[in-house]
């Protein structure tokens, strides 16, 4: 489609995706190149800063730019490296400045050319957001819920989804293709279950990993050798874990990880306690040197 509508110059009517999340804010900016008319949905209340929000629960843990996602975002959206800038994120080194404790040892720095900004994923979402309210044939509508697909031929074309604002408002979105990116809490298994499809098949695959966070105040003069650190679990001796990175506002943000049943607490102490339990200190020390 993509090649077809470039060589053309050819626009398809309207899209609609579900879910303004990472996925979501990808998939809408690049159907902004090749339909007339794009329309996100969420049904968050969308802030107009960098903050957490309901639909996006895992968004206050530990979530990593790698080099390729950040090439990728700067193609997509020109201009958002400058802008993430503004925002005093840091940038790290993955060779020579992030330290990895494997179950064979640690890594070794050394000099690279893989450097990314490193920022909390409620900030990287909020800025996208931004940028995607720029584009003229783009619109977001928040506080709203798509309640079912709307279909002709005895639901055998879906041609559109039918919403509902927080206010009870209800319409339908004309689509000439919907996509879902509502993640685990989509409704779409249940809207084809109703015009019946049928639900697609779930495949499950159980980590067995539990993990909480942290934020730290990080030191103005940095005493470690490491931006960021990686303490990976290895098991079966070592089921405990943990990662530690840089992001805005001069803060750590940082993850503890167990197995199974192992699971890091959540209140004050025991966290700390299970902090210094890892097979490595780096991530202690950050806690109770500063």
């Amino acid at each position: 489609m993509e090649t077809d509508a470039k060589q053309t110059g050819q626009k398809f009517d309207n899209a609609v995706v579900m879910g303004a999340g990472i996925a979501g804010l990808f998939t809408a900016r690049i159907f902004s190149d090749f339909f007339k008319k794009v329309t996100l949905i969420d049904k968050d209340d969308l802030p107009n800063e960098a903050l957490s929000r309901k639909g996006a629960a895992q968004g206050d843990h530990v979530h990593i730019l790698l080099k390729q996602g950040q090439m990728i975002l700067s193609r997509l959206f020109p201009g958002i490296d400058a802008e993430l800038e503004k925002f005093n994120i840091p940038r790290v080194n993955w060779a020579s400045e992030s330290v990895w404790y494997n179950r064979f040892g640690a890594s070794s720095p050394y000099l690279s050319q893989i450097e990314t900004h490193s920022c909390s994923r409620i900030l990287l979402e909020f800025i996208m957001r931004r940028f995607v309210t720029r584009i003229p044939n783009l619109q977001i509508l928040s506080k709203t819920e798509a309640v079912g697909l709307y279909s002709i031929n005895m639901g055998k074309t879906i041609t559109g989804v039918q919403v509902k604002t927080s206010e009870g408002k209800e319409f339908t979105l004309e689509s000439d293709l919907l996509v879902d990116a509502c993640g685990r809490n989509s409704p779409l298994p249940h809207f084809l279950k109703s015009l019946g499809f049928g639900s697609p098949e779930t495949i499950s695959v159980e980590s067995n990993l539990g993990y909480a966070g942290r934020l730290l105040k990080k030191p103005k003069n940095n005493p470690f050798a490491w931006k960021q650190v990686y303490v990976q679990l290895a098991p079966p001796e070592n089921q405990r874990g943990g990662i530690l990175i840089p992001i805005e506002n001069d803060l750590w943000l940082v993850n503890l990880i167990g197995a199974g049943s192992d699971r890091p607490p959540v209140e004050e102490k025991a966290y700390l306690e299970f902090a210094k339990s890892l097979r490595k200190p780096d991530i202690y020390q950050a806690f109770v040197d500063f």
